[in-house]
C-alpha cells in the first residue's frame, strides 16, 4: 500500500470521528491561517521597497473651485534607487545634511506679450540731454520704474532699469490621484509660467518625527491562535476571536 493510500485512509478515519465541535474547530483553523497567511504576504509586500518610474510630460489639474495646476507624478524611491535612477533629484537628496522626505525641482518663466510704460516726468538735466521717468505695472503682478535719457538731437539714447519687481507666490501640494502619487503647481501671478517639474517622495518610515505622530496601534480585535491555560491550570492551544494588547509590533 503506497503511502499516500495509507495518509488518505487515516484522514478518512479521522474524519468520521469528528464530532460538530470538531468541525467548527478545524474550520476556525483554516481560516485562522488562511488569514495569518495573507496578513503576512501583504506585509511583506508593503515592506519591500517599490520604485515608481514617471514621465517627464506635465499635466493639467483643477481642484474644486476650477483652478488649475500644473501636476506631475511624483518619483517614489528609496535613496539608493533614486541615486541611480535620477541624479538631479538625488544631488540635491545629498545636500542636505538632515533626512529629506519630499524633493522637487520646479522652474518658471515670467511672460508677457505687451508691456505698456507710462511717463511719469521728463527732466533736462542739461541743454544736450532730455531724461524720461517712466513706470509700468499691472496690479501686483509686475512693477517696473526706469529712465530713458534721449539726446536733444534724437542720436541717441539709452534706457535704465531701476526697479524690477515680480511678485511670485508658489504653491505646491502632494495629491493621491487615480492610485498615483502627483505634486501639483499653481503661481497666483498669471504671467509666470510652469515650464519643469520634477519631484521624488522618499520612505517616509525612515523618519522618527512621523512615527512619533501615527504610532502603531496596539489595541486590536480579530482572530487570535496561541496558548492558554485552562481551568486545570494546563496549557492548551487555544483559537477564538477576542481584544488584545500586542506587546511587540513588527
Amino acid at each position: 500500500m503506497s503511502i499516500f493510500k495509507k495518509i488518505g485512509n487515516w484522514l478518512l478515519e479521522t474524519a468520521k470521528k469528528f464530532t460538530f465541535r470538531d468541525w467548527v474547530i478545524f474550520a476556525l483553523v483554516l481560516v485562522s491561517a488562511r488569514f495569518i497567511i495573507s496578513s503576512c504576504y501583504y506585509r511583506q509586500q508593503a515592506s519591500e521597497p517599490k520604485y515608481v518610474y514617471v514621465t517627464d510630460s506635465i499635466e493639467s489639474y483643477k481642484n474644486k473651485l476650477k483652478e488649475e495646476y500644473s501636476a506631475k507624478q511624483m518619483i517614489i524611491a528609496e535613496r539608493d534607487e533614486l541615486k541611480k535612477t535620477n541624479a538631479e533629484l538625488y544631488a540635491e537628496v545629498k545636500n542636505l545634511k538632515d533626512n529629506p522626505l519630499v524633493v522637487t525641482k520646479t522652474k518658471v518663466i515670467f511672460k508677457t506679450d505687451t508691456i505698456v510704460a507710462s511717463s511719469d516726468s521728463i527732466v533736462t538735466p542739461d541743454i544736450l540731454t532730455n531724461n524720461l521717468f517712466w513706470s509700468a505695472n499691472d496690479r501686483n503682478f509686475y512693477d517696473i520704474k526706469g529712465v530713458t535719457s534721449v539726446k536733444s538731437d534724437f542720436s541717441s539714447f539709452r534706457t535704465t532699469v531701476n526697479n524690477l519687481c515680480i511678485p511670485i507666490g508658489i504653491t505646491t501640494d502632494i495629491i493621491e490621484k487615480d492610485g498615483q502619487l502627483m505634486f501639483i503647481t499653481k503661481s497666483d501671478n498669471p504671467y509666470v509660467n510652469i515650464t519643469y517639474m520634477n519631484g521624488a517622495f522618499l520612505n517616509p518610515t525612515d523618519s522618527k518625527v512621523i512615527k512619533s505622530h501615527f504610532p502603531k496601534k496596539r489595541w486590536g480585535i480579530g482572530l487570535q491562535l496561541g496558548l492558554g491555560v485552562d481551568k486545570n491550570l494546563g496549557v492548551t492551544p487555544y483559537l477564538g476571536i477576542g481584544a488584545s494588547y500586542n506587546l511587540i509590533v513588527f
